[in-house]
């Protein structure tokens, strides 16, 4: 399946030292360029060539690579503005599922292990702007927070026709 081939390639790609060790080098290029202009960054696709813009030691061959830390990149690329609004949209959702009172249905862990994932995986990927996974982090983050205001509301209109009776 689609889901166990990008796992497998992700783990893959961690299992190599010098594929690792290129992709620390890229996030120290990011925090670099994140200390250059903190509040608002260097704009969209500016982690692209961090090799040449930074002292970061990185192979001419992968010099095109970007970050590979969605939260490192918006840092890089948005500054604390980007980050905080990107932190919002995947961090929110976990906090209104933590903060229903449905934990007990199965759709439950079913979102928050998924929004879960999202947040592991932007660790090593920036797959909030690939066509491929972008619109699925979307249905899930935005599926999670459809089930906890549908059960919210469904639980405030029982408890208003209880208080009808």
């Amino acid at each position: 399946s689609y889901i166990q081939q990008a796992v497998t390639s992700t783990v893959y790609r961690f299992e190599t030292v010098a594929i690792l060790g290129t992709r620390l080098e890229l996030m120290r290029g990011a925090v670099i360029l994140f200390q250059e202009q903190p509040i608002l960054g260097n704009g969209y696709l500016s982690t692209m060539y961090l090799a040449e813009q930074t002292d970061i030691l990185v192979p001419a061959w992968r010099s095109f690579l970007r970050v590979h830390n969605a939260y490192l990149q918006f840092l890089a690329e948005g500054g604390v503005i980007g980050f905080l609004s990107y932190s919002y949209f995947t961090i929110y959702p976990i906090y209104r599922l933590w903060g229903s009172n449905f934990n007990n249905e199965k759709i439950y862990y079913a979102f928050l292990v998924a929004v879960l994932m999202i947040i592991v995986f932007s660790q090593s990927s920036t797959a909030y702007d690939r066509y491929s996974l972008a619109p699925l982090y979307m249905m899930v983050l935005g599926g999670s927070m459809g089930i906890v205001d549908n059960y919210s509301s469904k639980r405030s209109s029982n408890t208003t026709q209880t208080n009808f009776r």
